[in-house]
C-alpha cells in the first residue's frame, strides 16, 4: 500500500538531464520470488541504517526522514 503523502523530494543529474523525484512511503506485505527486472537488478533486504549508508548523497535525506517518521 502506497501512501499519498510525499515524505521527500530531490533532483539529480542523469543521462544529460535533471530527474525530479518524489518519495512516498509504501507498506510491503509480500515479496515475490520473481519480478520483471530480476535479470538486471539485484535485490537485498537490509536494515534502514545500512540502506542509508549505501545510497547517493542526494537520496540520503529522504531515507533519514523515513527513518525518523516510521522506525
Amino acid at each position: 500500500k502506497v501512501s499519498s503523502d510525499i515524505i521527500a523530494e530531490y533532483e539529480y543529474e542523469k543521462w544529460g538531464g535533471i530527474c525530479s523525484v518524489q518519495v512516498y512511503p509504501m507498506k510491503v506485505t509480500d515479496i515475490l520470488d520473481e519480478w520483471d527486472e530480476m535479470h538486471f537488478r539485484r535485490r537485498e533486504i537490509v536494515p534502514i541504517s545500512k540502506a542509508i549508508s549505501r545510497i547517493r548523497d542526494e537520496q540520503r535525506p529522504s531515507l533519514e526522514h523515513f527513518q525518523k517518521l516510521f522506525c
